[in-house]
């Protein structure tokens, strides 16, 4: 049981699951927050979050990827 659940948690699928959900709720938000004219989509805040989504799907997944095939 524990192996299994080990092997699926380090299988790409998996990473690419939580990548989507981390960009889910990382960009999610400060869209609400923009469209409830809390902050502007200039801001930092929104800026950053947005950010820190791209940087895991576009640069984290990859070298995951090519960390295990290589």
């Amino acid at each position: 049981m524990r192996d299994t659940f080990k092997k699926t948690a380090e299988s790409p699928f998996t990473i690419l699951l939580i990548s989507i959900f981390l960009l889910f709720f990382h960009v999610y938000p400060a869209f609400l927050l923009e469209k409830a004219d809390i902050f502007i989509r200039d801001s930092f805040w929104f800026q950053l979050s947005a950010s820190i989504s791209a940087f895991i799907i576009l640069f984290l997944f990859p070298i995951y990827i090519f960390g295990n095939i290589f």
